[in-house]
Protein backbone atom coordinates (compact mmCIF):
# COMPACT_ATOMS: atom_id res chain seq x y z
CA UNK A 1 0.00 0.00 0.00
CA UNK A 2 1.27 3.69 -0.95
CA UNK A 3 1.10 6.71 1.15
CA UNK A 4 2.15 9.25 -0.61
CA UNK A 5 0.21 11.78 1.43
CA UNK A 6 -0.42 10.41 4.27
CA UNK A 7 1.37 13.22 6.93
CA UNK A 8 -0.33 15.65 4.91
CA UNK A 9 -4.12 14.12 4.94
CA UNK A 10 -4.13 13.28 1.78
CA UNK A 11 -4.98 9.76 0.03
CA UNK A 12 -3.32 8.46 -2.95
CA UNK A 13 -6.76 8.24 -4.45
CA UNK A 14 -6.69 12.01 -4.50
CA UNK A 15 -3.33 11.96 -6.37
CA UNK A 16 -4.32 9.62 -8.85
CA UNK A 17 -7.57 11.73 -9.34
CA UNK A 18 -5.70 14.67 -9.94
CA UNK A 19 -3.34 13.20 -12.95
CA UNK A 20 -0.26 12.00 -10.94
CA UNK A 21 1.64 8.55 -11.00
CA UNK A 22 2.08 7.19 -7.16
CA UNK A 23 4.82 5.07 -6.78
CA UNK A 24 6.70 2.65 -4.28
CA UNK A 25 9.21 4.31 -2.88
CA UNK A 26 11.87 1.97 -3.77
CA UNK A 27 11.12 2.34 -7.74
CA UNK A 28 10.67 6.24 -7.53
CA UNK A 29 14.64 5.93 -7.08
CA UNK A 30 14.83 3.28 -10.03
CA UNK A 31 12.68 5.91 -12.34
CA UNK A 32 13.07 9.48 -11.82
CA UNK A 33 16.03 11.76 -12.50
CA UNK A 34 15.19 14.63 -10.79
CA UNK A 35 13.78 14.43 -6.51
CA UNK A 36 12.43 16.62 -4.56
CA UNK A 37 12.57 16.88 -1.21
CA UNK A 38 12.26 19.19 2.01
CA UNK A 39 14.11 17.76 4.04
CA UNK A 40 17.95 16.28 3.24
CA UNK A 41 18.22 12.70 2.62
CA UNK A 42 19.54 10.19 5.37
CA UNK A 43 22.24 7.83 4.96
CA UNK A 44 20.48 5.33 3.13
CA UNK A 45 18.89 7.38 0.60
CA UNK A 46 22.40 8.94 -0.72
CA UNK A 47 23.35 5.75 -2.66
CA UNK A 48 20.05 5.93 -4.08
CA UNK A 49 20.53 9.46 -5.15
CA UNK A 50 23.53 8.32 -7.61
CA UNK A 51 23.75 10.46 -11.09
CA UNK A 52 20.64 11.74 -10.18
CA UNK A 53 19.63 15.61 -9.79
CA UNK A 54 18.53 16.17 -5.96
CA UNK A 55 16.07 19.88 -4.91
CA UNK A 56 16.11 19.86 -1.63
CA UNK A 57 17.59 21.87 1.72
CA UNK A 58 20.55 20.06 2.74
CA UNK A 59 22.37 23.31 4.36
CA UNK A 60 25.88 22.39 2.48
CA UNK A 61 27.79 24.37 4.90
CA UNK A 62 26.16 22.62 7.73
CA UNK A 63 25.95 19.45 6.52
CA UNK A 64 29.40 18.93 5.29
CA UNK A 65 29.58 15.49 5.42
CA UNK A 66 26.33 14.77 3.42
CA UNK A 67 27.40 16.72 1.01
CA UNK A 68 30.68 15.69 0.07
CA UNK A 69 28.59 11.94 -0.18
CA UNK A 70 26.36 12.98 -2.35
CA UNK A 71 29.44 14.73 -4.69
CA UNK A 72 30.71 10.99 -4.13
CA UNK A 73 27.52 9.69 -5.78
CA UNK A 74 27.94 12.07 -8.56
CA UNK A 75 24.24 13.59 -7.79
CA UNK A 76 23.47 17.11 -8.77
CA UNK A 77 22.39 19.38 -6.07
CA UNK A 78 19.70 21.93 -6.40
CA UNK A 79 20.03 23.29 -2.34
CA UNK A 80 17.55 25.66 -2.14
CA UNK A 81 17.98 27.07 1.04
CA UNK A 82 21.45 28.44 -0.49
CA UNK A 83 19.47 30.23 -3.15
CA UNK A 84 20.29 34.73 -2.12
CA UNK A 85 17.13 35.76 -0.76
CA UNK A 86 17.67 39.13 -1.50
CA UNK A 87 16.81 38.87 -5.67
CA UNK A 88 13.64 39.34 -6.24
CA UNK A 89 14.20 36.74 -9.14
CA UNK A 90 14.68 34.27 -6.51
CA UNK A 91 11.94 35.22 -4.19
CA UNK A 92 10.14 32.16 -5.70
CA UNK A 93 12.89 29.53 -4.19
CA UNK A 94 12.94 31.22 -1.14
CA UNK A 95 12.14 28.04 0.82
CA UNK A 96 13.08 29.76 3.79
CA UNK A 97 11.03 32.73 4.22
CA UNK A 98 7.80 30.67 3.11
CA UNK A 99 8.72 27.54 5.95
CA UNK A 100 8.90 30.08 8.54
CA UNK A 101 6.26 31.66 7.47
CA UNK A 102 4.12 28.47 8.00
CA UNK A 103 5.11 28.05 10.89
CA UNK A 104 3.82 30.94 12.20
CA UNK A 105 0.62 30.63 11.35
CA UNK A 106 0.91 27.07 12.53
CA UNK A 107 1.72 28.88 16.17
CA UNK A 108 -1.11 31.34 15.93
CA UNK A 109 -3.97 28.40 15.14
CA UNK A 110 -2.00 26.10 17.75
CA UNK A 111 -2.11 28.72 20.44
CA UNK A 112 -5.76 29.70 19.48
CA UNK A 113 -7.03 26.26 20.32
CA UNK A 114 -5.72 26.50 23.55
CA UNK A 115 -6.59 30.31 24.50
CA UNK A 116 -9.48 30.20 27.02
CA UNK A 117 -11.27 33.04 25.08
CA UNK A 118 -12.39 35.19 21.80
CA UNK A 119 -9.48 36.73 20.49
CA UNK A 120 -9.98 40.61 21.06
CA UNK A 121 -9.70 41.13 16.73
CA UNK A 122 -12.38 38.99 16.56
CA UNK A 123 -15.12 41.02 18.91
CA UNK A 124 -13.84 44.21 16.56
CA UNK A 125 -17.10 43.79 13.90
CA UNK A 126 -19.74 43.23 16.78
CA UNK A 127 -18.12 46.36 18.33
CA UNK A 128 -18.20 48.78 15.47
CA UNK A 129 -21.77 47.24 14.56
CA UNK A 130 -22.90 48.10 18.42
CA UNK A 131 -20.98 51.39 18.15
CA UNK A 132 -22.90 52.45 14.75
CA UNK A 133 -25.82 51.80 15.96
CA UNK A 134 -25.75 53.78 19.28
CA UNK A 135 -24.17 56.90 17.15
CA UNK A 136 -27.58 56.59 14.76
CA UNK A 137 -29.77 55.96 17.69
CA UNK A 138 -28.20 59.11 19.14
CA UNK A 139 -28.72 61.18 16.03
CA UNK A 140 -32.19 60.09 15.23
CA UNK A 141 -33.20 60.73 18.70
CA UNK A 142 -31.71 64.22 18.33
CA UNK A 143 -32.71 65.25 14.99
CA UNK A 144 -36.36 63.86 16.17
CA UNK A 145 -35.88 65.97 19.14
CA UNK A 146 -34.89 69.25 17.00
CA UNK A 147 -38.00 68.91 14.55
CA UNK A 148 -40.55 68.69 17.46
CA UNK A 149 -39.87 72.15 18.63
Amino acid sequence: MNTAGESASFSDSAYVSSGCIVLPREQIYVQADILTKIRPPDDLEVPLLSKKTLVSMISPGINTELYSELTKHETNVFALDCVPRMLSRAQAYDVLSSQANIAGYRAVIEAANNFPRFFAGMCRVRCYVLINFIFFLVSYLVSSSSQVK
